[in-house]
């Protein structure tokens, strides 16, 4: 009688799964990056990444400007386009699950977009 069930319990843990789970191998990868290379970025600016979810929206918004402006890869050089879109694209992903921020369509984060923009058309 129990398979004549027509909604099944699930735990918040078969959830989380099923979300975690959605995404393909490539963007966990470009997420897994973009993070990391935001962790790099806050280590050098004597920060950590748990702080910089703490920060109010605002300031989130200003340190991402920086970022945008001062992301370069690890010879110095600048970021090709697509990897710069790239990059981004997994800190939003990556904001919106642990701080629910979206970085790229919210009001308060238009400077931070307007850098990336700027940034875009440099390379």
């Amino acid at each position: 009688m129990a398979d004549d069930l027509r909604f099944v319990s699930v735990s918040e843990d078969d959830i989380e799964n099923l979300l975690s789970n959605k995404l393909s191998d490539h963007t966990k990868r470009v997420v897994s990056g973009a993070v990391k290379m935001l962790t790099e970025y806050t280590v050098e600016r004597n920060m950590s990444l748990s702080d910089l979810y703490k920060l109010p929206k605002c300031d989130l918004n200003d340190f991402l400007r920086h970022f945008y402006m001062e992301a370069r890869k690890k010879d110095g050089s600048l970021y090709t386009r697509n990897a710069i879109i790239a990059i981004r694209y997994g800190l939003q992903k990556h904001f919106s699950q642990t701080c629910a921020s979206d970085i790229v369509n919210d009001s308060e984060f238009a400077t931070s977009c307007e850098v990336f923009s700027a940034v875009l058309s440099l390379v």
